[in-house]
């Protein structure tokens, strides 16, 4: 996975440099066009046990910068580096526990925009990488995500756009949680954001 990561940048970054002379053009997608932006995000979930003997809520907000860069019409590579905050909470019969926690990772990032008029597009973008959650006391879960992220993004101007999404879906696998366990968890959330052109 690290591999694929810094394949995905190394991609990223020679396209930035031979797309640097290229003009911002109005349509997005347009081959040779860098975006840099980064994204602010929400989800919340919550699970009960299967007797209703307790439940789970989780919040998080996270932080995300970007960089992307369309190779071909439409098709776009890039890499993101989020940072999340935590909060979980779970009431049982022995009590409430609360936790607050920080997580932060690297994503290769995949993307096709589809445009919609002359400065607006549709730009769904796959991504997968690895997040890692500083915990004292134990080993520091690490997670393993595969997710898809539908995306409206508008040109305000031609250097500058803004983005949104509702619905994002991603999947997860966290390791060395809890002695060793292995938990799987489908997450979904909801994204806007601010980026420009170069």
């Amino acid at each position: 996975m690290r591999t694929l990561f810094i394949l995905a940048v190394s991609v990223t970054l020679s396209a930035t440099a031979s797309a640097a002379e290229a003009p911002p053009s109005n349509t997005i997608g347009e081959a040779g066009t860098v975006g840099v932006g980064v994204q602010l995000g929400a989800s919340h979930s919550s699970w009960s046990y299967d007797d209703r003997s307790g439940s789970q809520t989780t919040t998080a907000a996270s932080l995300t910068p970007s960089i992307d860069v369309f190779v071909a019409r439409g098709l776009s590579l890039g890499v993101s580096a989020p940072f999340t905050v935590w909060h979980l909470e779970r009431r049982d019969p022995y009590g409430v526990g609360k936790w607050d926690y920080l997580t932060h990772g690297g994503f290769a990032r995949v993307g096709y925009a589809i445009p919609l008029g002359d400065r607006a597009a549709f730009w769904p973008i796959a991504r997968v990488g690895l997040t890692r959650t500083p915990m004292p006391e134990q080993d520091d879960p690490t997670s393993v995500i595969v997710a898809l992220d539908p995306q409206l993004v508008v040109n305000l101007t031609k250097g500058v756009y803004l983005m949104g999404g509702i619905g994002g879906l991603q999947y997860s696998v966290t390791r060395n949680y809890a002695g060793g366990a292995e938990l799987p968890g489908i997450r979904a959330e909801m994204s806007a954001g601010i980026g420009g052109w170069l």
